[in-house]
């Protein structure tokens, strides 16, 4: 997976003004791809579905998020 075209469509979003003062991006993601190499001008969060995924890494600039198993099995939508 390559990160990165997400993050230049939100940011072609950003310029276009379809997005004024966006706070921050939420990313699920099993954590395999290539991320972008600076910082977006908004808070950014790589989440990861469970805790077999702990030991991979996202930029320094990034929040890493690991959803425990047990709880997400309680928000199931149907």
């Amino acid at each position: 997976t390559d990160f990165r075209p997400a993050f230049s469509y939100v940011n072609h979003l950003i310029e276009e003004g379809h997005f004024v003062n966006l706070k921050g991006l939420l990313y699920f993601t099993d954590g395999f791809g290539t991320y972008p190499e600076k910082p977006a001008s908004y808070d950014t969060a790589f989440i990861f579905p469970d805790h077999d995924y702990e030991e991979r890494r996202v930029p320094g600039w990034a929040v890493k998020v690991v959803l425990d198993p047990d709880i997400t099995r309680k928000w199931r939508v149907s």
